[in-house]
């Protein structure tokens, strides 16, 4: 004769469980779709009225002004150097300052790499290479040196960034970091061969969003 087999009472509480923390996680994961979409809408937002500014009074009224409310932040305020004159401009209007004063505070940001770094780390649950990367790099050099510790092929381009890693492990506008982690404001302060790598690099950048991408197939050509 057939019976009913009940359904553990805790069991079905620990489905219920379950299936109220899933529902909790898609819920999560829309609130963060929306909020990104509406943050790339602002931002968008944020840039086509400063570029409808008709002068340069509009253009800081703009900035100052609007930009608060179109991307919801508390304020904004700029520093200006013209000449021999400096200037802050904020949501109480334009005021003149000490070029000297503020020509420091500037030497003091550009002089000190850490207010420019972030930490960060490599994880895996299945282990790495462990070679060691170098002590500063790019954020363009985070997957050549994320496929590198995971013994993963490289794209050409990938190739391209490991090499530029080993001559020049890291650069910004007007600051190139040498292999010992030492910096300079100059290519030329460059060995002749960071140098070549880094001329090949920027003429693929120009190539990728300027010119017509010619370097495209053959830099990112499928290696599976």
């Amino acid at each position: 004769m057939a019976r009913v087999i009940p359904f553990e009472d805790h069991a079905l509480a620990r489905l219920r469980e379950r299936l109220g923390e899933a529902q909790e996680a898609n819920e999560d994961l829309i609130a963060f779709a929306r909020g990104h979409s509406g943050a790339v809408s602002a931002i968008h937002a944020a840039v086509l009225a400063a570029i409808e500014a008709d002068s340069v009074d509009d253009l800081l009224h703009v900035v100052t002004q609007e930009w608060p409310l179109i991307l919801g932040i508390d304020a904004v305020a700029l520093a200006l150097v013209v000449g021999d004159k400096a200037f802050r401009a904020d949501c109480n209007g334009v005021q003149n300052v000490e070029p000297q004063l503020l020509m420091r505070s500037i030497e003091q940001v550009n002089g000190n790499r850490r207010v420019h770094e972030t930490p960060y780390l490599i994880w895996t649950s299945f282990g790495t290479r462990r070679q060691a990367p170098p002590p500063t790099t790019s954020p363009t050099q985070l997957l050549p040196l994320l496929f590198d510790q995971v013994g993963e092929p490289l794209t050409p381009f990938y190739a391209l960034l490991r090499d530029l890693r080993t001559r020049l492990p890291a650069l910004e506008a007007g600051r190139y970091v040498r292999p010992d982690d030492t910096d300079t404001t100059t290519p030329r302060g460059l060995g002749p061969a960071a140098r070549r790598v880094l001329a090949d690099y920027r003429l693929v950048q120009y190539d990728l969003t300027v010119g017509h991408r010619w370097s495209e197939p053959g830099l990112f050509r499928d290696l599976s």
